[in-house]
């Protein structure tokens, strides 16, 4: 049986007590791991900026996976 996209997103999920730094390497992973038809940080983007390009891309990604 294939995992729908509600448990894939959740499969790294770190507790809810995590500290910022488990958090963030969650982010990263799902901008970096789940599938889309773009890219969610570009290589012109200075690299001090992913991280937070990363925490936007995973709350909007829950957002709309949970709207649907």
């Amino acid at each position: 049986m294939l995992a729908t996209p509600e448990l894939e997103i959740a499969a790294n999920l770190p507790p809810e007590s995590c500290s910022v730094a488990e958090a963030e390497r969650y982010t990263r992973w799902l901008a970096t791991h789940h599938y889309e038809n773009f890219n969610v940080v570009s290589w012109l983007l200075p690299r001090h900026l992913h991280q937070h390009f990363y925490n936007v891309y995973a709350y909007c990604r829950w957002s709309d996976d949970l709207g649907d």
